[in-house]
Formats: structure tokens, C-alpha cells, sequence
């Protein structure tokens, strides 16, 4: 029982990952190389673009609370899907403070 337990609740929280929204504070064009900024409520994200098209200034949803690659969506529905996908990053830090998200951005 402890183990069927365990596991819903990784279920709901890798579910719970899949849309959350985060702000495009700085993309490719405004940092160095292909390093992009957003921001979320609970820090700032520091991503690399792989594809796309993903302009600062948008609200987009991804599991931005996961290393590696991820597909980012306009829309908490098509994230929800997995459908729709706008653009493709490599997530290399979540949860970053602002100092680390602008010494990210000048790399």
C-alpha cells in the first residue's frame, strides 16, 4: 500500500510539472548566444533555445521544473496535451536568483 501510495503521488507531481507558466524575460536575441531568461513565481529559469519560435515579452508552459530538454507551448491546454508545441529548449537551471539569471544571460 505504501508503494501504490508513493507512486501516485509522483504521478500527480510529474502531471502537476507538465504546464507551468513561466514568463520569457530575455530570449536569444537580448542574451549571449542562445541563452534565454524566464521568470516564474518561483525564480527565474535558464534555458538554451533549440527551436522555435520564442519572443520575450510571452507567457509560455513547459515542465520548466525539469533539467534537460523541454517543448514549450502558448497555452496551458496544448501543454496539458502535449500538442502544439512552439519552440524546444534545453533547461540548465530553475529556481535561480535574479543576479544568476542576468550573469546567465551575459555568458
Amino acid at each position: 500500500m505504501k508503494y501504490f501510495l508513493l507512486s501516485l503521488i509522483l504521478i500527480n507531481t510529474s502531471v502537476a510539472n507538465a504546464g507551468i507558466r513561466a514568463y520569457l524575460e530575455q530570449d536569444d536575441g537580448n542574451c549571449s548566444s542562445s541563452h534565454m531568461v524566464f521568470e516564474s513565481s518561483s525564480g527565474y529559469i535558464l534555458a538554451e533555445w533549440y527551436g522555435g519560435y520564442l519572443n520575450s515579452g510571452n507567457f509560455f508552459y513547459a515542465n520548466f521544473h525539469s533539467f534537460g530538454y523541454q517543448d514549450v507551448y502558448s497555452n496551458e491546454k496544448d501543454s496539458e496535451n502535449e500538442e502544439n508545441s512552439v519552440g524546444r529548449i534545453w533547461i540548465d537551471n530553475y529556481m535561480v536568483s535574479s543576479s544568476k539569471a542576468k550573469q546567465w544571460c551575459n555568458e
